[in-house]
């Protein structure tokens, strides 16, 4: 019998992926792992400058403090600074 694989869905990009794709942050998240994959954490760092550490804490503490989080707070909020500069 195959292993069986642990999922869980990435906020920002929608997929579903490993949960072990998603940082494993401290006792305060509910379920100890970011809503957002490293991989959206990454993307998130490079287009604002900062650092990855910098990024995941962000998210760490929103999820932490914030008692009804949805889908929509994880949005690409820069997308819509960058179509108006064009």
């Amino acid at each position: 019998m195959g292993k069986i694989i642990e999922t869980k869905q990435c906020w920002r990009c929608l997929k579903l992926k490993k949960e072990t794709d998603f940082a494993l942050k401290y006792d305060v998240l509910r379920n100890k792992r970011l809503n957002m994959c490293e991989e959206c954490i990454k993307e998130e760092a490079k287009v604002l400058g900062e650092s990855v550490q910098e990024i995941r804490g962000i998210y760490v503490y929103m999820q932490a403090n914030f008692k009804y989080l949805d889908k929509s707070m994880y949005k690409r909020f820069w997308e819509k600074a960058i179509q108006k500069s064009i």
